[in-house]
């Protein structure tokens, strides 16, 4: 098993264990500490806190303008699919880092496993975000336990998420929607 910072102050910033993560980054500056293991297919929460990329912040709104010009056309090419967009609120503002959609057996002849294999194996990067805080092992140490909140696992059961990032080329997200269509249609 081994850990990772998910964010950063910079790029030279690296965490080698949990106590080094915890004790050495300031209360401003915190990271998100990340560890994989090769028996768990999910990431598990260590360290929770917050993770900031100050230098990157002059290039925020040119990157969520490609970002949401990105969602736009998942939002289009895949809405015969049998997902359930992510949901916008008109006025909104968020940065789109993730597009995570829900997916299940009720709409689709495969469930997410499933579909989150074949997708990896065609060399789609989707991963499963907002796994439920309350089932990590940070949180265990404070009494909590899976089937505490129930709707919060449900649609953790059926998210898969997409990365969103202003590099994504046309190219590259066309290959992603026809992946998506061979997997799912």
């Amino acid at each position: 098993m081994y850990t990772t910072p998910l964010a950063t102050l910079d790029k030279r910033s690296r965490a080698s264990s949990r106590r080094k993560l915890c004790s050495e980054t300031s209360d401003v500056f915190r990271m998100i500490a990340i560890a994989f293991s090769p028996f768990l297919p999910w990431y598990d929460g260590h360290c929770l806190g917050y993770g900031y990329r100050l230098t990157q912040l002059m290039r925020l709104d040119e990157w969520v303008a490609r970002r949401r010009a990105l969602v736009d056309v998942y939002d289009e090419q895949l809405r015969d699919l049998p997902l359930v967009p992510p949901q916008r609120s008109a006025g909104s503002r968020s940065a789109l880092y993730l597009y995570v959609m829900q997916i299940g057996r009720i709409r689709t002849r495969i469930g997410r496993k499933a579909a989150f294999e074949q997708l990896r194996a065609r060399g789609i990067g989707v991963n499963v975000h907002y796994i439920p805080v309350h089932t990590q092992s940070d949180c265990w140490r404070l009494g909590f336990r899976p089937n505490k909140f129930r709707n919060c696992e449900f649609y953790y059961s059926r998210s898969l998420s997409l990365s969103m990032h202003a590099g994504l080329t046309d190219v590259d997200q066309e290959s992603v929607i026809e992946a998506f269509h061979a997997v799912l249609a």
